[in-house]
């Protein structure tokens, strides 16, 4: 059994969103995307696994942690490289997405939407009752792959930012947004 090629994590950026948080992982080279994991653990923490990837633990960490986050390790193996975050708030859904172009890998992380419910910018909108809903499961896929479209157009091309890809990930996040708003 041959062994698979192994890439290099060279820096990891962290940022912090209303929605969630957003780790853009810098790669000497994108290592198969069935080489990418993650899961919300119990105890607050959430995991991300990259398989086939080294990286030296002491020169990755970041020198300043968004405030969303308690806590961060990185934890390396001869199989692979872990990062873990410790959060106040766990992530419900979460996505990879990956540009062989620029070496990145984004991995978008999102907090549940009984937590989005409670910001103060959703609760001081007066909404009213909604007549008709739209099935949450068809509802949650349009946001899903509109966001997917939209990062991997941006990551795509860097000359065109706002390629098709781009345009159609956006429109169907704004669309699927003021379906939300008026049903």
């Amino acid at each position: 059994m041959a062994s698979s090629q192994t890439s290099q994590l060279e820096s990891i950026d962290i940022m912090s969103m209303a929605n969630g948080i957003v780790l853009t992982l810098e790669m000497d080279s994108i290592p198969k995307s069935e080489n990418f994991t993650a899961w919300q653990a119990n105890s607050n923490w959430f995991y991300i696994t990259l398989y086939n990837v080294k990286g030296d633990s002491s020169q990755l960490r970041p020198k300043k942690l968004p405030d969303s986050i308690r806590d961060f390790q990185i934890i390396s193996t001869n199989e692979s490289i872990q990062l873990g975050l410790r959060l106040f708030e766990p992530i419900e859904n979460h996505e990879f997405s990956s540009s062989e172009d620029e070496n990145l890998i984004v991995a978008s992380l999102h907090y549940s939407r009984v937590y989005l419910a409670q910001l103060d910018t959703i609760e001081k909108m007066e909404l009213g009752k909604e007549r008709f809903q739209f099935k949450s499961s068809f509802r949650d896929w349009l946001y899903h792959t509109g966001r997917g479209l939209t990062v991997t157009g941006l990551l795509k091309d860097s000359d065109n930012r706002m390629n098709l890809q781009t345009q159609i990930g956006l429109g169907l996040v704004v669309g699927t947004y003021f379906m939300d708003l008026i049903w």
